[in-house]
């Protein structure tokens, strides 16, 4: 493998870190949210107006929105599972595909 070759591989690999990372801050921020929200009823909930109801309900709606374009889609993942295949093996297969850390 050529040095160049290499090199352009570490940049595509940093750049890939970059994406999951941000979105791994943007679905924490989403999820910190959330909890904000859950905080709010569970310590609010009978001094909460309708107004403030209906804010937290949109405001939930619109994080759970936006959590779900960062969150990969588990109904487009197909697991196939031959008795060759042990879950341990499948699980090794997918944390191999997941993108290491580039100091």
């Amino acid at each position: 493998m050529s040095k160049e070759h290499a090199n352009v591989r570490k940049s595509k690999m940093v750049q890939a870190n970059k994406e999951v990372l941000r979105d791994k801050l943007k679905a924490a921020e989403y999820i910190r949210v959330l909890d904000h929200v859950s905080t709010t009823i569970q310590n609010e909930y009978l001094t909460l107006d309708t107004t403030a109801i209906q804010a937290l309900k949109v405001l939930t709606s619109l994080q759970l929105s936006l959590l779900s374009k960062v969150l990969p889609d588990l109904k487009s993942v197909e697991v196939v599972n031959s008795n060759e295949n042990k879950h341990e093996t499948l699980l090794q297969q997918l944390d191999q595909r997941k993108i290491i850390d580039v100091n």
